[in-house]
């Protein structure tokens, strides 16, 4: 039984490749799963389908690289992925936090002692983003990918 939703714009393969070969060059491991934006992880179910006015791909080209908590993250303030939140928020969808950023999760709890000395720089390539992806949310949050 599922409970809850989520929705997720993956990258395409090519910017997928390049992300994974731009962390590595800054001294960063990669994570095993494709890179995405989450859009949508919702607690409480709800029947969500992207809007038809959504395009085949999506191209973030303002990137920004920061920190949310001990996450390192990129940034991409992508207009069409701030809309496709907002329509699943009117669609029913929950949000824990206080508001939506989209971003792509880089490394995960990040001790920031280990960045004393390291140079960071941001992409210098768009991020281009494939259709979005549903699932469903399992016991504990978890996703359900196929």
């Amino acid at each position: 039984m599922p409970n809850g939703t989520y929705v997720e714009f993956p990258l395409s393969d090519k910017s997928d490749q390049y992300l994974r070969e731009w962390l590595e060059n800054m001294g960063f491991r990669a994570h095993p799963q494709r890179y995405h934006c989450t859009t949508v992880y919702s607690k409480a179910e709800v029947s969500y389908e992207p809007p038809e006015w959504e395009p085949d791909t999506l191209v973030a080209r303002r990137l920004v690289l920061q920190f949310l908590g001990k996450n390192l993250v990129l940034e991409t303030p992508c207009h069409a992925v701030v809309t496709s939140h907002q329509y699943a928020m009117e669609q029913g969808a929950t949000w824990d936090f206080p508001e939506y950023i989209p971003h792509i999760t880089l490394v995960y709890n990040i001790d920031l002692a280990t960045l004393y000395g390291k140079r960071l720089w941001t992409p210098n390539q768009p991020m281009v983003f494939q259709r979005e992806n549903i699932f469903e949310l399992g016991d504990q949050g978890r996703i359900f990918r196929e």
